[in-house]
């Protein structure tokens, strides 16, 4: 079903909404909303308009440059007008850029920042201080062990992933900063370590990383120069021979076809995008059934979605049909038309469609569409001797003609036809002639 242009305005013009939303409410999908809204040019927001709307939605006003300024004057900083407004500082100064006022020719606020240059500071003592110091320690706690336990598992997922929690641990032992010319090294190289499953922790300690020149390092490629047994023994952690076998035997079962499936990502619930697809339709989608225009089988189809036809093949006939019925309009063909200028007036293809004006392609196409029987080469032939003749030639007539006394050849010459094409008459119809033999 079409949506109607001034309800669309009125949503995402007037009311603001974003296309997510107006797709919602007219229940079909955004990119039809967004077709849509190109076929009645309505002009789509760009991502900072959106942006805007949805921060002015929020704080329940429109924030301008009037309302910043008049704080301002009143003696507040930018930073006082934001947390008073709660929105960010560099969103007080967009809107002044925007209107074109620059706070460092403002009188009223040059004499504010001189005579109060800093920003008051906390007390130490208050429960204020405290509460954002002790967030802050939280907050770093808590991304500092997000990060190690990243760290630790990489080994289980791509070697991209690995080889850079593996340059971020080694960083920890030594600084970033290297001596001119020199490298950080893995004694055990990173590439056998991803091969072998070993953890980055494990693999980055102190006693497997070394400086050596650049040169060295290329010369030395992804080869190892101490073997698993002696980094273990080195680092002091225990060989677990089995860590890499558990990684690639790691299986869990489709949510959809329930087929089990290997997976690196703990989170994976499908064993292909097809599974993914199928569910999504089956438990996310509202559908219905519906009968196919063109074969009448019945076929599931989602509600917002306009098809009529169960698959690609009854698409394209459609489509074809579609097509040839504007052409019919176009040329005024109809079927009663056709079937007396082709059965009954027995005019060739090519005859009619140099009457309509039209392609003789799509003449046979209607022939086969309205269930005409066609002739074939032979029966046009004889369509075209009776037409120049001005009788049709029957079973009855050829009989006639050899009761008279005359040779089938002798009919056939005087017809202006072939011997067969009456032999194939008489033959159709049941009827047999001995011929008979002429005087020596």
């Amino acid at each position: 079903m079409p949506l109607n242009k001034e309800e669309l305005i009125e949503l995402y013009v007037n009311q603001k909404l974003s296309a997510k939303t107006v797709a919602t409410i007219c229940k079909c999908s955004e990119s039809t909303v967004r077709t849509y809204f190109k076929k009645y040019n309505i002009h789509i927001r760009s991502l900072a308009e959106a942006r805007k709307n949805t921060f002015e939605r929020e704080l329940g006003f429109t924030l301008t440059a009037e309302m910043i300024m008049r704080k301002i004057n009143e003696g507040m900083f930018v930073y006082q007008v934001a947390e008073l407004l709660r929105v960010n500082e560099s969103t007080i100064t967009k809107v002044l850029r925007k209107a074109g006022i620059n706070l460092k020719h403002d009188k009223n606020h040059k004499n504010l920042v001189y005579t109060k240059r800093k920003k008051p500071q906390m007390d130490k003592d208050s429960l204020q201080y405290k509460n954002k110091v002790g967030n802050l320690k939280n907050h770093n706690k808590e991304r500092k062990e997000a990060a190690q336990l990243r760290y630790e598992m990489a080994h289980l997922k791509s070697f991209e992933e690995y080889k850079y929690a593996c340059n971020q641990v080694a960083n920890q032992h030594y600084t970033r900063k290297r001596p001119k010319g020199y490298e950080l090294d893995h004694k055990y190289s990173v590439h056998d370590g991803y091969r072998n499953g070993i953890p980055a922790p494990v693999l980055s300690h102190p006693f497997n990383l070394r400086l050596i020149t650049a040169e060295e390092n290329n010369s030395k490629g992804i080869d190892s120069v101490i073997t698993l047994e002696e980094l273990y023994k080195g680092t002091g952690q225990q060989w677990d021979y089995t860590i890499k076998e558990i990684k690639t035997i790691s299986t869990k079962a489709c949510e959809y076809c329930a087929k089990e499936f290997s997976h690196k990502n703990k989170y994976a619930r499908f064993c292909s995008s097809s599974c993914a697809s199928s569910w999504r339709w089956r438990n996310e989608y509202k559908t219905e059934n519906r009968n196919c225009v063109i074969c009448g089988k019945l076929f599931e189809i989602r509600r917002e979605k306009m098809a009529i036809t169960c698959g690609k093949s009854c698409s394209s006939t459609l489509n074809h049909r579609r097509r040839r019925e504007k052409q019919m309009e176009k040329f005024n063909i109809s079927q009663d038309k056709l079937y007396d200028l082709y059965i009954n007036q027995k005019k060739s293809k090519l005859a009619i469609s140099k009457i309509y004006g039209c392609s003789n392609y799509l003449i046979d196409l209607l022939l086969k569409d309205f269930g005409i029987t066609q002739r074939n080469y032979s029966e046009q032939q004889l369509a075209n001797f009776e037409k120049k003749l001005g009788f049709k030639i029957t079973s009855d007539l050829i009989v006639e003609k050899v009761n008279e006394g005359l040779f089938v050849y002798q009919i056939a010459d005087m017809w202006g036809v072939n011997k067969s094409t009456l032999s194939q008459i008489l033959k159709k119809d049941g009827k047999s002639i001995v011929h008979r033999v002429t005087d020596s």
